[in-house]
């Protein structure tokens, strides 16, 4: 079985995984957004993943290129929800130390991952969110705000 047919198992499957399982099945969703984002990202290290009926894990940082002003950094995740598996990303985007926000305050992008056939799945916008049981409030306090110096150059 892939590990996109893994994603796509019934909810009493997935209950099965064990911790080996849950790590490749991490592993395949981030080389997945790094693909579709087109960049690398640096992710919390395998022992800090909170694995079990799903799993959590932070993106320390993410720059689309080292002279970008705006960097994101967010929590990736998958729980199960009804009888299946829900991939997600909520991204939280940055200038400098700032937090930004749309024009009505919303404050994180999540994005979800459908998976398609038998090798890939596709990543789609599921739109911007207010943090409404201030379950972030504390996310920028954190992790470190990374600043375009604090990278360096791959070239």
């Amino acid at each position: 079985m892939t590990a996109e047919e893994m994603l796509r198992a019934p909810a009493e499957q997935i209950r099965t995984y064990d911790s080996a399982t849950w790590n490749i099945l991490v592993r395949h969703v981030i080389d997945g957004l790094i693909e579709w984002l087109g960049y690398k990202i640096e992710v919390d290290p395998p022992e800090g993943w909170n694995v079990g009926l799903g799993f959590s894990l932070h993106i320390i940082r993410a720059y689309p290129s080292a002279n970008d002003l705006i960097h994101w950094k967010g929590i990736l995740g998958a729980t199960i929800i009804e009888n299946s598996l829900r991939v997600s990303l909520d991204a939280f985007f940055y200038s400098g130390t700032h937090r930004l926000r749309d024009n009505e305050g919303a404050e994180f992008v999540e994005y979800v991952y459908e998976p398609r056939d038998s090798t890939k799945g596709k990543w789609e916008l599921f739109g911007w969110f207010m943090d409404e049981y201030d379950e972030y409030a504390g996310f920028h306090n954190k992790m470190r705000c990374i600043e375009p110096g604090d990278l360096k150059s791959s070239d």
